[in-house]
């Protein structure tokens, strides 16, 4: 055995876990390749046209978010969260996945959780103008 497998099943034993080194192996490939494959999806979509929204849920937190498919989505939140949301404002643009990690970026020091954050209302009010100015120079 190699060095690096005598720590990873040391690991292993520590923990109690059964897990052996070529399973954690074939477990880390497996998430390399999905992350690849994000990736290649990421880079087909880039440039590509699609919505981002801003939806309030019922705790008075906002999602920042983006979707090709505006009414999939909103179905899917409407039928999978136990709180209501509500969309406020949303905006069909030119590379939208760019756009949607720029407007998390800026409201980064508001971030709640995940794609969620705790916005005020003049923080609303900038993303909606936001919106509407990518909005016209998509036009």
């Amino acid at each position: 055995m190699t060095k690096l497998e005598d720590i990873i099943n040391e690991e292993c034993a520590v923990r109690g876990s059964k897990i052996c080194a070529s399973d954690r192996l074939e477990m880390r490939l497996t998430q390399l390749l999905l992350f690849e494959k994000a990736n290649r999806k990421y880079e087909r979509q880039r440039g590509s046209k699609g919505f981002i929204y801003l939806i309030k849920d019922s705790d008075g937190y906002y999602k920042i978010g983006r979707a090709t498919n505006l009414q999939v989505r909103l179905r899917k939140y409407y039928s999978e969260n136990a709180k209501a949301v509500d969309l406020i404002d949303h905006a069909y643009v030119d590379d939208y996945i760019q756009k949607e990690i720029d407007l998390q970026k800026k409201f980064e020091d508001k971030h709640y959780r995940g794609e969620w954050f705790s916005l005020e209302k003049k923080d609303e009010a900038i993303i909606t103008g936001i919106f509407k100015d990518w909005e016209k120079s998509a036009c």
